[in-house]
């Protein structure tokens, strides 16, 4: 299954950490996941009462709100409390379920729901209760001065891999800051492409790849890791047989006779990489 980039992706089944489940799972679990997998799992007149809600939530979890939406929004609510009162019984209808008649009005008075909410909150709360402290007062300057430092040290990163002419010290430094180098894919990229990714992401450059054809474009170059971050395995050296034969693929997929190994890598020069990603999780 193929989720929008928008969508976070849910790496194990929900009975697995139902209660672990964060808020942005459960709105990818409902908008996306949900209408694919319970097709043909639930009778018909369940599964069109869960629509019900599931285009409540698809208004709700937008990044902006109308009064007309608003209304759509407790209709929808409002048939998903009829219809499931209807296939079971009054003892389906829960507390928060009875909430849902009043959230038209709690948007209207506070906003949209991302507002108060606890998206933003948890998403970070895995890392936050990661960071050491020595149980003494003050703590909050440690989480805050920890936060800036993970926040930032991808930006000094790729500040530094700019004057660092000397493409085998890459690692080295991802490897000092504890970050995973999302390029070291096969880069046997086109000079577009390379100067997009070394010197700086170009978002119109990037669209316009899709709807412009351009012979050195495979479709396969990676993006930069603030753009589309992907959770990899540890890297590793690809075995020199089998790097020989990608080495040779790449010449002829680019039509690049040109292309270097990775022993005669240069800065600023086309070459293919030797590391690939032990297992994706994706």
């Amino acid at each position: 299954m193929i989720v929008p980039l928008n969508i976070t992706l849910l790496r194990n089944k929900i009975a697995k950490g139902f209660s672990f489940i964060k808020a942005d799972k459960w709105k990818s679990w409902c908008l996306a996941y949900s209408l694919v997998l319970l097709a043909g799992r639930l009778l018909s007149e369940n599964l069109d009462n869960w629509m019900h809600f599931v285009n409540a939530c698809r208004y709700l979890a937008k990044p902006s709100i109308t009064t007309v939406d608003l209304f759509h929004v407790h209709n929808c609510l409002k048939l998903f409390g009829q219809g499931g009162e209807d296939v079971h019984d009054k003892d389906f209808i829960s507390p928060n379920m009875h909430l849902y008649m009043h959230l038209k009005e709690i948007v209207l008075n506070f906003g949209l729901v991302y507002r108060y909410w606890l998206f933003s909150f948890e998403r970070y709360n895995g890392q936050l209760k990661n960071y050491k402290t020595n149980k003494r007062d003050g703590f909050e300057e440690t989480f805050m001065r920890k936060y800036l430092e993970d926040a930032y040290k991808a930006d000094l990163a790729h500040t530094i891999l700019l004057l660092v002419h000397i493409t085998l010290h890459h690692f080295l430094i991802y490897e000092l800051i504890g970050s995973v180098p999302t390029l070291a894919t096969a880069i046997s990229i086109p000079v577009t492409f390379y100067l997009l990714t070394a010197y700086g992401f170009n978002l119109k450059n990037f669209l316009d790849s899709a709807v412009v054809t351009i012979d050195n474009v495979k479709g396969n170059e990676p993006l930069p890791s603030s753009v589309f971050p992907l959770n990899l395995e540890k890297f590793m050296p690809m075995e020199e047989d089998k790097y020989t034969y990608l080495l040779e693929y790449y010449k002829a997929a680019y039509n690049n006779t040109s292309l270097k190994s990775y022993r005669q890598a240069v800065f600023g020069k086309m070459f293919c990489e030797h590391f690939y990603p032990e297992n994706s999780i994706n």
